[in-house]
């Protein structure tokens, strides 16, 4: 029998993986290096956010979710009253889960055993916080 003209034989198998699997494979493994990332991430923030709430005492200046400053008057296991006013003494409770950060730990003397104070002062503060530019 005569051969087709066009045909040509088969090459010989290989026992590496085809381009077409290795092609079917990419998104499966970037989906996985963008989960594990994402994992990974989430895992960081919320130790940094276990860290901010365990290190809260009275007479820290924080800032709520909803942009509030205050100075923390009472600590309480889910709750936190920050006074937003010192003329009038105004209180507002808010929930722990509220404080997005700490502006400035607090000066007086408190019962957490000391230590901390100037390096932990500048946490939450941009770059440049109190410098005049431009003058």
């Amino acid at each position: 029998m005569p051969v087709a003209s066009g045909a040509q034989p088969l090459p010989p198998a290989s026992s590496g993986m085809s381009s077409s699997a290795m092609i079917m494979l990419l998104p499966v493994a970037l989906l996985a290096v963008l989960l594990i990332t994402s994992w990974r991430t989430n895992r960081k923030e919320r130790a940094k956010r276990a860290e901010l709430m365990a290190g809260l005492s009275t007479h820290d200046k924080v800032q709520t979710s909803g942009g509030i400053i205050g100075t923390i008057a009472e600590l309480r296991e889910d709750e936190v009253v920050l006074r937003v006013d010192e003329s009038s003494n105004t209180r507002i409770r808010f929930s722990r889960g509220a404080i997005v950060s700490v502006l400035d730990k607090g000066r007086r003397g408190g019962g957490n055993g000391g230590g901390g104070g100037a390096a932990s002062q500048t946490e939450g503060k941009p770059n440049g916080a109190g410098t005049k530019a431009g003058v």
